[in-house]
Order: structure tokens, then sequence, then C-alpha cells
């Protein structure tokens, strides 16, 4: 990827400190740029992807307003082809079966956010997509 590519992702996370990791795991990105908008519930997540062109969606597993694989199924439903990618704190094969059953393009460990995992996988998505809006 070269430096003028940019991704645009929606964050959806209700932990300040996980928002702070991913904040900081984003910024040792040196060959993407990031536009991150951030949600901490689904509710909100689904009104900022009407409002933004979103190329992107992160989301916690865990929110005020959706549970467990909840959040994925509900963004996927309504994200109009936006692909979601599930964050989650456990190491669950079956669970991680299940959320790419839903729709989930792809399930990554919070855990990860300090290792390359993060960037692997923006690098994949943009692969697989073919590039990101510039």
């Amino acid at each position: 990827m070269n430096n003028q590519e940019t991704i645009c992702l929606l964050l959806v996370e209700d932990n300040p400190l996980d928002v702070f990791l991913f904040r900081e795991a984003l910024a040792k990105l040196s060959d993407t740029r990031v536009q991150l908008i951030h949600a901490e519930r689904v509710t909100e997540a689904l009104a900022l992807l009407r409002q933004h062109a979103v190329d992107l969606v992160l989301t916690d597993l865990n929110l005020p307003d959706a549970t467990g694989r909840e959040a994925v199924q509900r963004l996927v439903a309504e994200a109009a082809g936006v692909p979601v990618l599930a964050l989650t704190g456990q190491q669950d094969k079956e669970l991680e079966a299940r959320l790419l059953r839903d729709g989930a393009c792809r399930v990554l460990a919070k855990d990860h956010f300090a290792t390359s995992s993060l960037a692997d996988a923006l690098h994949q998505w943009v692969r697989d997509k073919g590039g990101a809006r510039s």
C-alpha cells in the first residue's frame, strides 16, 4: 500500500481502555492512513453508517445494547455490504466459526492490538477489496 490510501474505520467499542489501545495500534500503521469514527453502541454505529462512507466496521461483542453475536448480526444486516470485523477477548474457535457464519469478514482477538495482527487484518482487507478509497 502507498501513503495515499485512507481507510475509514468505524470502531464500535464501549470500553475506553480498549478504544485507547486500538488508537495506539492504529498509530503504528505507517503505510495506511486511517480515519477513525467511534461509537459505543450498535444503535449509534448504525446512525454513523448512514452519515459516513465507512470502509470497515470493527465491533466488540459485548456492548450496552447488544451482547454476544447480536452486535455482528445487527451490523451485518444493516451495514449495506460494509464488511464487519468482530473483536473478541475470547479464544473460542466455535464462537469464531459462528461469527463468520453470521457474516463477520474476520474475527480478531483484542489482545493482538499490540502485535501485527491488526495491521495484517487491515492489509488483507485492502488486498481482498482491491484497494481503499483515496
